[in-house]
């Protein structure tokens, strides 16, 4: 038995980000935007990653200032055989009851950048980044080519020091390793 479900009510709310150059989009716009599920073709792959940010491994983020310290944050290798479509989603656990969430951010990293080997990052080091903010989920998106080195996706906390745990997912359109 039971009372059957309640029928879902919601409204979704879309918001973009206009490219370089181009007009603020109208806010109250309600054309131009529509939905349409994954075709079955176009399966996505997810993969997973688990971090803490705690004592050496809260090493802040990657700016010259923390050049010592940024590399031991949790970094994880990425691999694509093809050009990927992918969608990186930093979830930060929530703080405890009268906490403030910690800034943090996470990066995904050319390969001869990552894996500890530069201290101080160039611009074209970061191939995406979520940007640095105090909240429980961030994103970012970017397309990944092949390439001989894998590349290499690091969480952070803006400040060195701060601890907090979290999960980083990347979707992708075609396998990742």
């Amino acid at each position: 038995g039971g009372a059957p479900p309640a029928p879902l009510d919601f409204v979704l709310t879309a918001y973009a980000v206009p490219a370089a150059g181009s007009p603020p989009p109208d806010p109250g716009a309600t054309q131009g935007w529509s939905l349409s599920p994954i075709a079955p073709g176009e399966d996505w792959h997810a993969l997973s990653c688990v971090g803490t940010w705690e004592g050496a491994t809260a090493g802040g983020c990657p700016n010259p200032s923390n050049a010592g310290s940024w590399l031991m944050n949790p970094h994880f290798s990425v691999a694509v055989s093809r050009p990927t479509r992918v969608q990186l989603l930093l979830d930060v656990a929530a703080p405890a009851v009268g906490h403030k969430p910690v800034a943090a951010g996470a990066l995904v990293l050319s390969g001869g950048a990552g894996g500890g080997r530069k201290k101080v990052l160039a611009h074209e080091d970061i191939v995406a980044a979520t940007g640095y903010q105090r909240s429980v989920q961030l994103t970012a998106e970017c397309l990944l080519e092949p390439s001989a080195e894998p590349y290499w996706l690091l969480a952070t906390t803006f400040e060195p020091g701060q601890a907090g745990s979290f999960t980083v997912t990347l979707y992708a359109d075609s396998e990742i390793t």
